[in-house]
């Protein structure tokens, strides 16, 4: 039988998909069976969550540093609540994917929950600025990044960067403030037929 734990991909998501995220979880404690006893109750996640959402309306209005911070501040803070609650969701399910699911998380195989994802998007110390990380193994010689500015329906004209860097970290500058870019990464590796294989988008608000 394949024992399953709980992701922590939520970690990744815009701040009000992330927001959202944690109310969903949030309803499926309240007369929950199996995880009768979280480390967080549903009000707690609730009021996190609402805090975050609150930070996000206030730094899309003023965009200021000290609203940045706070925003920033609040999506970690509910990030480590989420955590918690899935440890524990996991340690109660015992290797059930369909009970992690049903608490609201994605399941994996893996033994343990993976705490480095293959790469990372993170709001820079300074306005326009981005600083992307890459977790490198040995058979990766560099990495290609690309960008491009978050508009539905998506505009090719919108890309805004493509570069190599063999670095694991690598800062964008030049980015608009306050506006949302998605982000896509791909290893180049020692034997490889030339084709890049670029991994899952990820979106960052730019500060």
């Amino acid at each position: 039988m394949l024992r399953y734990k709980a992701l922590y991909d939520f970690e990744h998501l815009p701040f009000l998909e992330h927001a959202n995220f944690a109310k969903n979880v949030a309803t499926r404690i309240d007369g929950s069976e199996v995880f009768d006893a979280p480390p967080k109750t549903s009000e707690q996640l609730n009021t996190a969550a609402q805090a975050e959402i609150d930070a996000y309306a206030a730094y899309t209005l003023n965009g200021g540093k000290d609203e940045h911070i706070k925003l920033l501040a609040s999506n970690v803070e509910l990030s480590g609540m989420l955590k918690l609650d899935a440890d524990y969701v996991t340690m109660k399910a015992d290797g059930d994917k369909y009970l992690i699911h049903s608490a609201g998380y994605h399941a994996t195989k893996d033994r343990e929950v993976p705490e480095k994802p293959p790469y990372s998007v993170k709001a820079g110390d300074t306005p326009g600025t981005v600083v992307c990380h890459f977790y490198k193994d040995d058979d990766t010689v560099s990495v290609v990044w690309i960008c491009y500015k978050q508009q539905n329906p998506p505009i090719i004209g919108n890309l805004k960067m493509a570069h190599a860097t063999t670095s694991n970290t690598f800062e964008i500058k030049g980015l608009e403030s306050g506006a949302y870019y998605c982000f896509y990464a791909a290893p180049v590796r020692y034997k490889s037929d030339g084709t890049l294989e670029f991994m899952p988008m990820i979106t960052c608000l730019v500060p």
